[in-house]
C-alpha cells in the first residue's frame, strides 16, 4: 500500500486510479510528468495467509487492520469470506470514523450489553441514524448482517 501522486509540467494534478495490489494508473498528457510515491516498510505491510496480495481485497484488507477498524480472526488469518454480524458492521464504521465516544448512554437495546465489546459502537450507530435496530427494544447484534442492511449502514454513515 501506497499513496501515488501524478502532476503535470505546470504542477497540475493528473487523476490517478488505484487498480488494487498497489498498481496505478493514470491518463499520460501529451507533456512530461512527474510521479511520487510514499512506499511503507515492509514492516507496515499486513499480511494474511488467507488474503493473496493480488485479491481485489487485499488494500482494504491493509487499511482496516493498519487503522484499526479491524484485524485478523488469528494472527495469520483474515477469514474474507466469513459473514459478518451487526455488531462487527457497526463496530467497524465506528472505528473508522475515530471510534467517537455516544453523545448519550441511553440504551434501548435489551441485548446489547454495557460490557460488550460493540456497546458504544451501536449507542454511536443509533445517534447518528445508522441503525434503528431490528424493532424498538433490540438490535441483534449476533445476526449475520445481510447485504441490504450493510449498505444501508454505508449510506447512513455517509450521509446520504
Amino acid at each position: 500500500m501506497q499513496t501515488v501522486t501524478v502532476t503535470d509540467k505546470k504542477g497540475n494534478n493528473i487523476p490517478v486510479t488505484p487498480l488494487g495490489n498497489n498498481k496505478y494508473s493514470f491518463t499520460m498528457p501529451g507533456t512530461a510528468v512527474t510521479i511520487e510515491a510514499e512506499l511503507l516498510p515492509l514492516s507496515d505491510i499486513v499480511t494474511f495467509t488467507d488474503v493473496p496480495a493480488n485479491a481485489y481485497y487485499a488494500d482494504a484488507v491493509t487499511w482496516t487492520v493498519r487503522n484499526g477498524v479491524t484485524k485478523g480472526t488469528t494472527e495469520t488469518t483474515f477469514s474474507p469470506n466469513a459473514s459478518c454480524t451487526r455488531a462487527q458492521a457497526v463496530t467497524f464504521l465506528w472505528r473508522a470514523a475515530g471510534s467517537p465516544e455516544p453523545a448519550s448512554t441511553r440504551n434501548p437495546f435489551t441485548d446489547v450489553k454495557s460490557d460488550a465489546y460493540y456497546y458504544k459502537a451501536v449507542l454511536w450507530a443509533l445517534e447518528k441514524g445508522i441503525t434503528v435496530g431490528t424493532t424498538a427494544t433490540t438490535f441483534s447484534p449476533n445476526n449475520d448482517c445481510t447485504r441490504a442492511q450493510i449498505v444501508t449502514f454505508l449510506y447512513r454513515f455517509l450521509g446520504e
